[in-house]
């Protein structure tokens, strides 16, 4: 996946004291599922030394999910021994993994969050009635969050953030 394997080299190539990463593959899979495993070796063939973890990721908008998610991250960070007064930069693929690093930040300075935004996940609710607008007023909430807390900001297409600067969600 380039939108990983790209930025990551690129780093190492400019900024070659930057000596150690950590990559959270995240996915709706389970674990035991055999392309997540390719997908880690993939990772592991591409960037040699980096540590590659690999967290399943609950559906949707499960109660408790950022919290979850949260933990896991905090959890994780303290397993790599990574405790230096270095920043941690946190590249978040979605509006959900970024509350949570978001979260941890507040506990944690050194985290350095980049928002990796998809698409406007909001407008793209497929559900009607109160689940469709449940979920719409759920993930604008979290995409408000996220741009709040974020220190960068990546997206798809200068459409998207034209989009998110015309809602007044880019500071």
């Amino acid at each position: 996946d380039s939108q990983l394997l790209a930025p990551l080299r690129l780093l190492r190539e400019k900024t070659p004291e930057i000596d150690r990463a950590a990559v959270f593959l995240t996915g709706l899979r389970f674990l035991g599922d055999k392309s997540v495993k390719l997908r880690e070796a993939e990772v592991r063939r591409a960037l040699p030394g980096v540590a590659v973890h690999f967290k399943y990721r609950l559906i949707g908008v499960c109660p408790g999910e950022s919290s979850i998610w949260t933990g896991q991250l905090r959890r994780s960070i303290r397993r790599l021994g990574w405790d230096s007064r270095q920043p941690i930069i946190v590249h978040c693929r979605g509006e959900a993994t970024a509350v949570a690093a978001i979260r941890l930040k507040r506990s944690d300075p050194r985290l350095r969050i980049l928002v990796d935004v998809r698409g406007a996940a909001e407008d793209e609710s497929s559900y009607a009635g109160w689940l469709g607008r449940y979920l719409a007023h759920h993930r604008r909430r979290q995409l408000e969050e996220a741009m709040a807390g974020a220190d960068a900001v990546n997206t798809v297409s200068h459409r998207l953030m034209d989009h998110l600067r015309r809602r007044g969600l880019l500071r």
